[in-house]
């Protein structure tokens, strides 16, 4: 498969198998990691790459010593394209639809200490051919993901889809539409209601960055939304738009399907499934996690740091075979595989590097103890 060299100013060229245009911040992150001192050769850009944390997911770094698949991860747990995820246009879009519109979208997320805030997103095809397991929960909602996709408990932490147990009180994720038709969520930490246009602005986001949505609303059948692409829009308004305007539905259209009363949902059932499909998911820079339309909050894209016993030497030539082998042996869980097989020196660098993540650039952080 040909390659591009992209036209970057950087000690080290970087290689693009991906057939798509990198977007700004994924630029920057692709010029920071080809400029570290340790980088050898180059730097490749697998066809699946986006925006990770300190490099980007679906890279490839070498060094003298060995490769390294992403720098700090590469994607793990993730979800079926048909999944659902409500945006703050008050409509739900499945994942397939946010991935093939490559933009940036708004999201709900919840932060520790259980309060919903909006967030900016990206959808990505991460894993293709994966085995899955089914979450039944008690509102008898369905979630088809991979075994090691992470769900939010009640208490903000994270467990595994295969280690969920029946009961497990999950951080509920509960919206509905009110008289005047306002899209209304449930704030877990408070159990009180509140007006999407609240939560938006309160979470620092203009309404200029919140985008008219062009991509296939989860209410017009799949087949239709693959071959309209612009059936469902965000309704214009006369005059400046608002983010109470983008919030503002047809209560006839929308119904709070995910509304069982309570403070949580749980699980009921966990089934693993003989079936095979590819998987989706988000990346939330900020708060790492997204609302299903389901009812329940998940974690976004999973990293895990590795390293594999190929040489730079291998790279040039064999990416196909090296990406194979990459994914074959990315771990099951967060907390396998960690131990470093060769030392890589001349980390000093790092520190110069200010947009990298907080976590890489310290030396004696916990990613740069995963490398």
């Amino acid at each position: 498969m040909p390659y591009e060299k992209l036209d970057l100013s950087t000690p080290k060229p970087v290689l693009s198998w991906a057939n798509h245009s990198l977007a700004a911040q994924e630029t920057q992150m692709a010029k920071n990691v080809a400029s570290l001192p340790f980088v050898f050769k180059h730097v490749a850009l697998m066809p699946d790459v986006h925006l990770g944390k300190g490099s980007l997911v679906g890279s490839v770094i070498a060094t003298k010593d060995a490769i390294l698949p992403a720098a700090v991860g590469v994607d793990i747990g993730c979800f079926t394209g048909d999944t659902l995820v409500p945006l703050v246009d008050g409509k739900s879009y499945t994942l397939e639809a946010l991935a093939s519109s490559q933009r940036e979208i708004i999201v709900y997320s919840c932060t520790q200490t259980g309060k919903i805030v909006a967030a900016k997103a990206t959808a990505k095809l991460t894993r293709r051919n994966q085995l899955l397991l089914k979450v039944v929960l008690d509102n008898s909602e369905e979630i088809k993901c991979t075994p090691d996709h992470r769900f939010m408990l009640r208490d903000g932490s994270y467990r595994e889809a295969r280690d969920l147990k029946p009961g497990t009180s999950l951080m509920p994720f509960y919206s509905q539409i009110d008289k005047d038709g306002y899209t209304l969520i449930q704030q877990p930490y408070s159990g009180r209601w509140q007006k999407a246009d609240g939560i938006i602005s309160s979470s620092d986001i203009p309404a200029s960055d919140i985008p008219a949505s062009d991509i296939p609303a989860s209410d017009i059948p799949a087949s239709e939304c693959l071959e309209s692409q612009l059936l469902e829009t965000v309704p214009s308004f006369p005059g400046p738009r608002t983010v109470i305007d983008h919030n503002k539905v047809d209560p006839a259209e929308h119904s709070s399907s995910n509304l069982v009363g309570g403070a949580n949902h749980k699980v009921v059932n966990i089934l693993p499934l003989q079936e095979r499909q590819d998987v989706y998911c988000l990346t939330v820079p900020e708060y790492h996690n997204f609302a299903l339309t389901a009812g329940v909050f998940v974690h976004n894209c999973g990293m895990s740091a590795i390293k594999t016993p190929f040489v730079a030497e291998q790279l040039e030539g064999k990416l196909k075979k090296i990406r194979l082998e990459i994914e074959a042996a990315i771990p099951v869980g967060f907390n396998e595989n960690k131990d470093i097989e060769k030392p890589v020196v001349n980390w000093q660098g790092w520190r110069d590097f200010k947009e990298l993540h907080p976590g890489v650039q310290r030396l004696d952080g916990k990613s740069m103890k995963q490398l």
